[in-house]
């Protein structure tokens, strides 16, 4: 699933890929480009003992991703209004992500919890509350 998000992010690249508008999902997914990256170096035990260890890990760089808007006054990467207007922010993180993150259930329902909260806080820095209006 990073590898899709990381595809989309570079496709939808504007200006440098080091910009502050960028930030924000250069840090939503370096653990799992790196676990993919690592896939065809490990054995595969090993390599899965290690996507079960970063389960949550991963959750956290996403939800670092949405504080560095909400909270670190980042703008909002290329493209946030698109995902999150339409229906890409409900299929992502409403289904994808809390499905394809394999954590424990109630763990699941803390981290999605607080991931959503994140993102409600960015939606609400970046003007989400004007829509509403």
């Amino acid at each position: 699933m990073d590898l899709v998000f990381v595809l989309v992010f570079l496709f939808r690249l504007r200006g440098h890929v080091l910009s502050p508008a960028n930030a924000s999902p250069l840090a939503a997914f370096p653990l799992g480009v790196l676990l993919l990256l690592l896939q065809p170096l490990l054995p595969g035990r090993q390599w899965a003992r290690l996507v079960l260890a970063y389960r949550l890990p991963r959750y956290l760089c996403y939800m670092a991703s949405k504080g560095l808007v909400a909270f670190g006054g980042f703008p909002a990467p290329p493209g946030v209004w698109a995902y999150a207007s339409g229906s890409g922010l409900l299929l992502a993180e409403g289904l994808i992500l809390p499905a394809s993150a394999l954590l424990p259930p109630v763990t699941a329902i803390v981290a999605n919890a607080a991931l959503q909260s994140f993102t409600g806080c960015m939606l609400l820095r970046l003007g989400a509350h004007l829509l509403l209006r």
